[in-house]
């Protein structure tokens, strides 16, 4: 490895010329960890609702009795006493609510990760519906408790004080609350089914695979590909282990143009990464690489300690195969939920099949700039049947429906991508058929996956790829 020289340059976080207005790649990870948390939004809710309660206040002290607004039916209209006896009930009924609800939320969080897959939790904490249910319940517990301080008696200091209006917005608050409770009971007796859960999975790794695959155009050309760059490349190694989580190609096409640089990254979204191990090998046409450089490639790749789905498309199709497995444990022993989960698995290999074939080189001014290490296809297809056949072995009902539901995907697909197809549908009907002697059950899963024979498979993609495997 060539030795970095050090010398003084732009701090790594300043965005280079050409790539301004460009977020971070660690803003976006932080970002996306901070919006599917639960107290974000409390936090906030918190802020606001004691903000209104000091202004409701405020407008309070300074209207009298005489004032029109006082005489409204719509205002509180009790004294002292009441006021107090109002806004502490609300106070002490709203801890009580939401104590409930947090318990309501641990115990789905516990259901989710026992029966389904503990990597579907995120979209409980993000869930937005319960991050508002509960940032409303603590807003009015801030909101009530900091306008009971104000209510004064004819024996306290300073003489009476009623703040009607605030006292009139906490019942009004109140009342949003008891409708979020509502909501929040029915949405949580949603969200436990699980074709919801397979819903919100899907519909994330929907996404994915469009930002992932690109528009497919005429003919689907093959990825281009460039041989690496002569001589030793100087090396950036993880300084951290974790997951990949993010890798910010925008910045690092910056750094490329500005700085003549040829950038190979041999790993991908959500790839497990250890110290020391290589994050990206660099070469400088002509001139040597500074230590500046390697840093700044190194703070452009997010290593975390789960996996996300900011870009990770193979994780959204893990967290379906999850599913589908769990449910064939003997613990579970849900078929239905497996077949479900499998189908699922078939819509989104269809939708990635029919896009673009990611390119695996990048260019900047005509060059190769920066060469990458796509997720195919064929490594979606790895990720989604590879565990269920296994697992799913002694299941006939389940066997049968996934060789079907390979078929089906063969047929919507490019002929060049349905190499893989046949390599699992052959895998899963030896499999199969091993696992049974029943020679009725023989005949019919011999039937369903007639057509895994129907065409020879090119030699090679007769194997799986080792690598493949171990991503799975």
């Amino acid at each position: 490895m060539k030795p970095a020289l050090t010398r003084t340059r732009q701090a790594s976080g300043r965005i280079v010329d050409g790539i301004r207005g460009v977020t971070p790649a660690w803003v976006q990870t932080w970002w996306d960890d901070l919006k599917d948390s639960l107290w974000l939004l409390s936090s906030v809710c918190t802020l606001l609702c004691a903000g209104l309660a000091l202004a409701l206040v405020k407008l309070d002290t300074g209207l009298d009795a005489d004032n029109p607004v006082m005489r409204s039916p719509f205002l509180f209209g009790g004294g002292a006493d009441g006021a107090r006896s109002v806004l502490s009930s609300i106070a002490a009924s709203i801890v009580t609510v939401t104590g409930t609800i947090f318990s309501i939320v641990i115990v789905a969080l516990q259901l989710a990760s026992g029966q389904f897959t503990p990597r579907v939790m995120r979209h409980f904490t993000g869930d937005r519906i319960n991050q508002a249910v509960l940032a409303v319940m603590i807003g009015t517990f801030t909101y009530c408790l900091l306008v009971l301080r104000t209510v004064r008696t004819a024996d306290d200091r300073g003489g009476v004080f009623v703040p009607a209006v605030s006292v009139s917005v906490g019942i009004v608050l109140a009342l949003v609350c008891i409708g979020g409770l509502i909501l929040f009971i029915h949405h949580s007796a949603k969200q436990l089914q699980v074709s919801f859960i397979i819903q919100r999975a899907a519909e994330d790794t929907h996404r994915l695979v469009n930002d992932t695959f690109p528009v497919k155009e005429d003919g689907d050309p093959v990825p281009r590909e460039f041989p690496l760059p002569k001589g030793e490349p100087t090396v950036v190694r993880a300084r951290s282990s974790g997951y990949l989580q993010d890798i910010d190609l925008d910045h690092l096409k910056g750094i490329a143009r500005d700085r003549n640089l040829t950038v190979h990254l041999p790993h991908t979204y959500g790839d497990h990464v250890l110290t020391g191990m290589v994050l990206a090998r660099v070469w400088r046409h002509g001139d040597p690489i500074y230590d500046q450089d390697l840093q700044d490639i190194h703070d452009n790749m997010i290593i975390g300690v789960q996996r996300t789905l900011l870009h990770d498309v193979t994780f959204g199709v893990r967290q379906i195969a999850d599913i589908a497995v769990k449910a064939l444990s003997p613990g579970i022993n849900d078929p239905t939920t497996a077949t479900q989960g499998i189908d699922t698995l078939n819509d989104l290999l269809v939708r990635a099949g029919t896009r673009g074939t990611p390119d695996r080189v990048i260019t900047v001014d005509g060059r190769p700039a920066i060469l990458c290490e796509p997720v195919t296809f064929d490594l979606l297809v790895h990720v989604a049947f590879t565990q269920i056949r296994h697992y799913g072995a002694a299941d006939a009902v389940v066997m049968a429906h996934l060789l079907d539901g390979m078929r089906r995907v063969a047929e919507l697909v490019p002929e060049h991508k349905r190499a893989i197809l046949y390599v699992h549908g052959r895998l899963a009907l030896a499999t199969a058929l091993g696992a049974t002697e029943l020679d009725e059950v023989r005949a019919t899963l011999h039937e369903v996956g007639a057509w895994t024979q129907s065409v020879e498979t090119p030699p090679q993609s007769a194997r799986i790829d080792p690598d493949a495997l171990i991503s799975v």
